[in-house]
């Protein structure tokens, strides 16, 4: 049993064979004949005291010990001694010490002239508890020890962990701090555009050696650069007709089309998209003779790192640089829905020309989108916090175009109420978008040239002249060459106009843009009209993709909020949408009357206009799906790449 309970049992037993006013409660006990018969002089005495100690508190405990040391130090009986050992060894005390408890009992133990004595048993019984406890105590103690020991092993090793976590937070820290520093002029803006976050410029490398393509790729995406690459100049070709990069890299000798050829065939349709040439020592004579016909720089195999990235730090900055965002999206482009290769080539033209203040003239059928070209332009410019004020100057008869534009003073003519500052003033600043330019009367050309040499208008009713700050920004849909020819416009005024000129392509020239923006025009209607709609049938959408479009993107957005209006259904279906636009679809062309040389852009477009789904794309081209295959291979499209745009 443990010592506690043995204790309380052993004292029970004792207790109950003690005699009571004479009488025992228990005379059949053995303990009452090997301990209290031969203990006649007193047999009450360890009764009591065993009574004493059941009954008594902590500080009545440390009483009675001390006693007990005191009464054993006169008489070291057996009985003393016992009772002594009994109160160090007693359990819940703060003075409990069992090695003098045992130190005490050890004469019982050893000394065999008591083997008859009556306490020998109870000695023995105590001295074995006491042992039992010191054993469990000890094992305790190693387990304690061990628990320690390995508590702090694992702490050393958090410890060292976490210098390591410090240790790798401290050389990541510092590598942001070298970046943030090479970074700081392109990323440093003013406090309105402070909230701006920048997307990764993506480059496209182009080398028919691996090991080239993974070291470049490694290096510009150390950079943060979005990196693509292609093993020749017919993949890099194929790559270029799904997205347009800020920036290619190319090697210049390379098996099969050469990369002065790759460089011919991307500044034929994209001449703004800077190029990089790399080439060999021997080669140098043929890279100067590159960078005189266009090619943004070259550089020498083996090259610098650090040349390389300067290179293409500045190439990234002249095509548009890293793509401006605000929460996630192109802030000042957000409003031209596109996946046509010409619009994004235009969209990075006119980033480049919104940092100047230079004017700009968009020419384009109308409904193409001249407007949301030039409000983009704006939003892009440094003006961008200032007034875009727009006017169609076909629209406005002349006599109040001129006081729309420059504004009047009062009395200065009959309903002249009231000064009237005009648009220019009313834009000072910002930019103002002057629409259908072509269609401007001849007087108001020669004042419009004066605010565009001089800087300044004159309002009717008044001699004085006010200085205006704007920008302006042109639009046309006729042919202002044949205009000056028959004398109704200006060609002094046309140069000041045309100093960058943009022609947006009509809708059927972009047949790719259509599935992606009748769907963006249907979202917008069912919020307006409060319909169910889940989308177009793949009929109704075969007949938007194959029609003529006359009026463009306007007609488009026409003829969808007709269907819109008109559906009784989840989808749109083939019969409203031919319906809504009277009978009046046209045919695409077939693949068969398309040139040799653009195949690979036809076929991109058909691509995105089905999502790279290429059975849709053999039907809409008239070919079966293995000669369709075919011409894929050819030119090296992949159908998976359209499959997420």
């Amino acid at each position: 049993m443990r010592w506690e309970g043995g204790w309380v049992v052993l004292a029970v037993a004792i207790a109950a064979c003690t005699p009571v006013n004479g009488k025992t409660t228990r005379p059949e006990s053995p303990w009452y004949r090997t301990i209290v018969e031969p203990m006649q002089s007193d047999p009450d005495r360890i009764a009591r005291f065993y009574d004493r100690l059941l009954a008594m508190k902590g500080n009545e405990l440390a009483g009675e010990l001390e006693i007990a040391r005191e009464t054993f130090e006169k008489d070291k009986s057996e009985l003393n001694r016992l009772q002594l050992a009994l109160l160090l060894s007693f359990p819940g005390t703060n003075f409990r010490d069992d090695n003098a408890a045992l130190a005490l009992l050890g004469p019982f133990m050893k000394d065999k002239g008591q083997e008859g004595s009556p306490l020998r048993p109870l000695a023995i019984w105590l001295h074995s508890e006491l042992l039992e406890l010191r054993r469990t105590d000890e094992a305790l103690q190693q387990q304690t020890s061990k628990l320690k020991d390995e508590q702090r092993r694992t702490d050393e090793i958090l410890q060292q962990q976490t210098a390591k976590l410090k240790d790798e937070q401290r050389r990541t820290e510092a590598l942001q701090q070298k970046l943030d520093a090479i970074l700081d002029d392109r990323t440093r803006t003013d406090p309105s555009q402070e909230k701006m976050t920048m997307s990764k410029a993506r480059i496209l490398i182009v080398d028919d050696d691996p090991d080239l393509l993974r070291l470049l790729t490694f290096r510009l995406e150390g950079a943060d650069y979005a990196v693509e690459s292609a093993d020749s100049a017919e993949r890099a070709l194929a790559k270029l007709s799904v997205a347009i990069p800020q920036l290619v890299i190319t090697d210049l000798r390379m098996s099969g089309m050469d990369g002065m050829a790759l460089f011919e065939n991307i500044h034929k349709s994209n001449p703004a998209l800077p190029v990089i040439i790399l080439t060999a020592h021997g080669t140098i004579p043929d890279a100067v003779a590159a960078t005189q016909r266009g090619v943004f720089g070259y550089l020498t195999k083996p090259f610098d790192s650090k040349d390389l990235l300067q290179q293409v730090e500045k190439a990234v900055a002249l095509s548009g640089g890293r793509t401006d965002k605000v929460n996630g999206e192109a802030d000042w482009r957000a409003e031209i829905i596109t996946r046509s290769l010409a619009v994004e080539s235009i969209l990075g033209k006119a980033k480049l020309v919104a940092g100047s203040d230079a004017s700009v003239l968009v020419r384009g059928e109308s409904g193409t989108g001249k407007e949301l070209l030039a409000r983009a332009i704006h939003k892009a410019s440094p003006r961008a916090a200032k007034p875009f004020v727009a006017i169609n100057c076909g629209a406005i008869p002349e006599q109040l175009l001129e006081s729309e534009l420059f504004g009047h003073m009062r009395g200065s003519f009959t309903g002249a109420a009231r000064d009237y500052k005009g648009l220019f003033q009313a834009a000072e600043g910002g930019t103002v978008f002057l629409d259908e330019i072509g269609d401007m009367p001849l007087p108001l050309q020669v004042k419009l040239l004066r605010v565009l040499q001089d800087k300044e208008i004159r309002p009717i009713g008044t001699t004085q002249t006010i200085a205006v700050d704007v920008r302006i920004i042109s639009a046309t849909h006729r042919n202002l060459e044949e205009a000056i020819k028959a004398g109704s416009f200006r060609e002094d005024l046309y140069y000041r106009l045309n100093v960058v000129s943009f022609g947006l392509p009509a809708l059927s020239e972009r047949r790719e843009d259509i599935p992606v923006l009748a769907t963006h025009f249907l979202n917008q209607l069912v919020e307006r009209y409060k319909k169910p709609l889940n989308g177009f049938a793949s009929e109704a959408m075969e007949i938007l993709v194959k029609s003529a479009w006359p009026g463009n993107v306007r007609e488009l957005y026409n003829v969808v909020e007709q269907a819109v209006a008109l559906s009784t259904t989840s989808i749109i279906t083939p019969a409203l949408v031919d319906s809504a636009m009277r009978g009046q679809s046209a045919e695409l062309s077939s693949f068969e009357s398309a040139r040799s040389e653009f195949e690979r852009d036809y076929l991109a477009k058909l691509l995105k206009i089905t999502g790279g789904n290429v059975t849709q794309a053999a039907k809409l081209a008239k070919r079966n799906r293995t000669e369709f295959y075919k011409l894929l291979q050819r030119h090296h499209l992949d159908p998976k790449l359209f499959k997420a745009m």
